[in-house]
C-alpha cells in the first residue's frame, strides 16, 4: 500500500504555518518563587538572585518576542511582586503572567498593567481545595 501523500496546496499551508511560527520567539522563566524580602530563599536557594541570573543569562539569547513566566512566581507573599515590577517594567515586550497555586491572582490583577499580561489557568487541587 503506496504512502498517504498531502495535496499540494496543504504541504503549503502547512509550510506558511511553520515559517510564521519560526519568527516568534520566547523566553520562559517558571517557578520563580520569589518573597518579598529580597532575601528569600526556597530550599536553601535564594530566589531573587536566581531570578536574577536567569534573565542576565537569557539576554545572551537573541530578543525574544515576549517573555513567558509562569507560576509559582511568588511562594505565598504578595510582597513578592514587586521584584517584578522593578526587574521588568522597562521591558520592550510583553510580559505574559500564568499564576500558578502560590500565587495571588487577584493581586496579580490589581497590580499589573502594560508590558504585563496577565491570563492562563492554573489547575490544583489538594483535598477540598480545587481552583482554576
Amino acid at each position: 500500500m503506496p504512502a498517504p501523500s498531502l495535496a499540494p496546496a496543504t504541504v503549503g499551508c502547512i509550510w506558511n504555518t511553520m515559517a510564521a511560527m519560526a519568527s516568534l520567539r520566547f523566553h520562559q522563566f517558571t517557578d520563580t518563587h520569589l518573597y518579598a524580602a529580597a532575601t528569600g530563599a526556597m530550599r536553601g536557594q535564594p530566589t531573587l538572585p536566581s531570578f536574577v541570573s536567569a534573565l542576565q543569562q537569557a539576554a545572551g539569547f537573541p530578543a525574544p518576542t515576549a517573555l513567558l513566566l509562569t507560576g509559582d512566581l511568588v511562594h505565598d507573599e504578595p510582597g513578592g511582586y514587586a521584584h517584578f515590577h522593578t526587574l521588568l517594567d522597562a521591558s520592550p515586550v510583553p510580559v505574559h503572567l500564568i499564576p500558578g497555586n502560590h500565587d495571588d491572582p487577584a493581586a496579580l490583577a490589581a497590580g499589573f498593567a502594560t508590558p504585563f499580561l496577565l491570563g492562563g489557568s492554573h489547575r490544583y487541587s489538594a483535598g477540598d481545595n480545587r481552583w482554576l
